[in-house]
């Protein structure tokens, strides 16, 4: 994927780097923060491929040089980074192997450039590890860090790094990349707005049946709701992979409920004892989120507690 041509609203931030660039003033550490689904991960990998690029063209790596088929291919000599979603933090030995490298001349003759993925995870250790490279970086030696957590980072560390935020695409732009991949645009605003204005974590729900699982779980809650179903039914096809999005889902729901709700006309007894109920549903799934990340939580149990919590709410 070209990855300027194709998610257009990094072009202003791609134009201004490579601008510093042919001035011979681009920073060698640059911070990339943004929401998660933006694309600041894409954008710090392409950045690496036009830095180690031999041949750039109009800002962007070439595609056909040595050092780009290097890099496509996963081996160039002198890139490394650290990407790994997967891992709760980045430790000192893993920030030690960049350290060392970065002391040593390229092998192609051109940059060195490391892409940190996630840098809020490193520990600090790892962050004090880092510290010297990027007071003291060798000649043509570039950081590239990404965060969606930016509060997460030691003071040492933004200062030493020239920060650049990663806004979400423009409506316009947006409706270009979404006319582009195809994409339902109804689909699309639903997995937009759940994955908090996110377009690439968007695409990638829509790619997992995003839509078809959000329709089922809501149909089946409705029938909790009703009395049709049991929590024990609702529960049983729980997935903890979609569990956030559970969450969202319920929360989503009993709010439009509550709003609809509240705007009737009624001023009966009924209806502000239903008011009260919605309210006490909307604050036993708040509550049952926040405990989702404490240490030590049986999620699975967590939400089984939950769906028993609402049919009970639902009796009373």
């Amino acid at each position: 994927m070209h990855v300027i041509k194709e998610l257009t609203w990094l072009r202003p931030l791609s134009d201004k780097l490579e601008q510093q660039l042919q001035l011979n003033r681009l920073h060698h550490a640059l911070l990339f923060d943004a929401t998660e689904g933006v694309g600041k991960y894409e954008f710090a990998k392409s950045l690496a491929n036009r830095l180690l690029c031999n041949q750039a063209i109009d800002g962007q790596a070439c595609g056909q040089c040595k050092s780009c088929h290097l890099f496509n291919n996963g081996s160039h000599p002198d890139y490394l980074e650290f990407a790994d979603d997967t891992a709760n933090s980045i430790g000192v030995e893993q920030i030690r192997a960049i350290v060392n490298k970065a002391q040593q001349k390229s092998q192609q003759g051109g940059a060195l450039v490391f892409v940190i993925k996630n840098c809020e995870k490193m520990t600090d250790s790892a962050a004090n590890a880092l510290l010297k490279t990027l007071e003291e970086p060798n000649p043509h030696t570039y950081l590239l860090l990404t965060t969606s957590a930016i509060s997460h980072l030691l003071p040492t560390i933004l200062s030493r790094c020239q920060l650049h935020r990663v806004n979400s695409p423009t409506e316009i732009q947006l409706n270009e990349w979404v006319a582009r991949q195809g994409i339902e645009q109804s689909d699309f605003l639903v997995a937009y707005q759940d994955s908090g204005h996110a377009p690439l974590k968007a695409s990638a729900l829509l790619a997992d049946n995003y839509i078809e699982k959000r329709t089922n779980y809501l149909s089946q809650f409705k029938q909790l709701l009703a009395g049709r179903i049991s929590a024990f039914d609702f529960f049983a096809d729980f997935q903890e992979s979609e569990l956030n999005h559970y969450y969202i889902w319920l929360m989503q729901a009993l709010n439009q409920w509550l709003s609809v709700k509240s705007k009737q006309a009624d001023q009966s007894v009924d209806k502000s004892a239903q008011l009260v109920k919605i309210s006490s549903l909307y604050q036993a799934v708040q509550h049952n989120y926040a405990n989702v990340n404490l240490n030590g939580i049986n999620k699975k149990l967590n939400y089984q507690q939950l769906c028993h919590k609402i049919e009970a709410i639902l009796q009373e």
